[in-house]
């Protein structure tokens, strides 16, 4: 699962269709700096741009912490056409302002038991567009959890 999680080249692969993209940027020892490309559909399209420190903490031979702190969100206007435009950080809508991740993964009984904490911080939705936009917002963190981790488990199994 290590070798999964550390595999920034393929998680436009593994995590298709929310990370469009992804490139590692930096990487010394057990901290990583990543950009993603991150996409959300549901009635409106979201395409966000972000970086993200990543640091793998080994606890024991068969544990480890994982600590992952967004540093840049932006949001892009119009992605993949020809007048894309990468807003300035604080500029847009707001769906997703900053977030940060924290798992804990734990080899054990023959499996892997992972859990996950995410934080996440969005502007407040105004007025007018409350309900076209606010099941977007209130379900960008959970939905993408979930579908995290069931595409985790999937390139896992697909890489043995």
């Amino acid at each position: 699962m290590l070798k999964v999680d550390q595999d920034y080249t393929h998680y436009a692969t593994y995590y298709a269709p929310e990370i469009v993209q992804a490139r590692l940027i930096s990487h010394n020892g057990n901290r990583f700096q990543v950009f993603y490309r991150l996409k959300k559909h549901k009635i409106v399209t979201v395409v966000l741009d972000t970086i993200h420190d990543i640091d793998f903490v080994p606890l024991s031979a068969d544990r480890y912490f994982i600590r992952s702190r967004s540093e840049q969100v932006r949001e892009v206007r119009n992605a993949g056409e020809p007048d894309e435009k990468v807003l300035p950080e604080g500029e847009g809508f707001g769906f997703l302002w900053a977030m940060n991740s924290y798992w804990r993964v734990q080899q054990r009984d023959g499996g892997v038991y992972i859990e996950c904490e995410v934080v996440t911080l969005a502007r407040a939705i105004p007025f007018g567009i409350g309900a076209l936009v606010r099941s977007t917002v209130q379900s960008f963190a959970s939905e993408s959890l979930v579908n995290t981790l069931k595409e985790k488990q999937s390139a896992v199994l697909a890489s043995h």
